[in-house]
């Protein structure tokens, strides 16, 4: 009889610690996930001890993380040689973007979906995630949006309203994309510094342009080919922080953009500036 109790105790535990976990995730309380964001938030802090930057970097390439791994170590070689002490940390999926904490110590947040690519399929999910971003980017955080991440059939309306625009025409072109950075007109942006330190023309081979209706207050950095009315490249200041936009790119049948998969140095020296230069807004600095 003692070892049957014993047995119906342990079982009793069991199902008590379930069910605790269970009322945890109905209430949106997961506590796993804290875990786990509490462990990286103390990794970020200890970073910053040592003056170095944390930087998230997240693409949906469907190559077992291949294309993400060499951006990152790309991107994280480019920043360091422009003075930063960066580590750029990928981002599996949106699940595990979930788990990172978005606190000022993060330098900045990339993510690069170039399939339309949901960052949740759970609604609910999905809107905490975005709305965590945006109080991210509202404190003074540097986010970065590629491609599809507003496109309309993703579903990120709050980062769609967040960035100005709900992207819901492309084209497509074989041949590399001109981006031309705009200098002048009602569209430039007023933040010379950052001009100065972009090139004035790069040829990114993305597959593909997307176009969408961008808000008034939305600057222009690069266009296409000179069309003013085809921005490739948009910053937005939303709060403290800034919201940029990049068109590269977009996924086919022989797999990931090669503007991603190289990676091509005109994007990796793009990203790195526009992160080094929302630095001086963010609270922490």
């Amino acid at each position: 009889m003692s070892e049957l109790a014993n047995y119906v105790d342990e079982v009793g535990v069991n199902l008590v610690a379930v069910f605790i976990v269970f009322i945890a995730r109905v209430f949106g309380f997961d506590v796993y996930t804290r875990l786990i964001r509490g462990g990286r938030a103390g990794r970020v802090r200890t970073r910053r001890l040592w003056r170095a930057d944390t930087v998230l970097l997240y693409t949906d390439c469907d190559d077992e993380l291949h294309t993400s791994n060499a951006l990152a170590k790309r991107l994280q070689a480019e920043m360091t040689e422009a003075g930063t002490r960066t580590k750029v940390s990928v981002v599996r999926d949106g699940g595990d973007l979930a788990r990172w904490p978005f606190s000022r110590p993060i330098a900045g947040i990339v993510l690069l979906i170039t399939d339309v690519t949901q960052l949740s399929s759970r609604p609910r999910e999905r809107e905490r995630l975005q709305k965590r971003l945006a109080h991210y980017v509202r404190g003074g955080g540097c986010l970065v949006l590629g491609h599809d991440v507003i496109w309309r059939r993703s579903r990120n309306e709050r980062l769609q309203k967040l960035a100005g625009c709900s992207l819901d025409k492309f084209e497509r072109s074989d041949a590399p994309i001109r981006y031309t950075r705009v200098d002048s007109g009602p569209r430039a942006c007023e933040y010379a510094d950052l001009l100065a330190d972009l090139p004035e023309s790069l040829d990114l081979s993305d597959n593909e342009v997307v176009v969408g209706t961008w808000h008034r207050d939305v600057d222009f950095l690069y266009c296409w080919d000179g069309d003013p009315e085809v921005p490739l490249v948009t910053r937005r200041v939303v709060g403290d922080g800034h919201v940029y936009w990049v068109n590269s790119g977009d996924t086919d049948g022989d797999g990931p953009p090669r503007s991603l998969a190289r990676p091509e140095s005109g994007l990796v020296t793009l990203l790195a500036t526009l992160v080094n230069h929302a630095k001086p807004t963010r609270k922490h600095r």
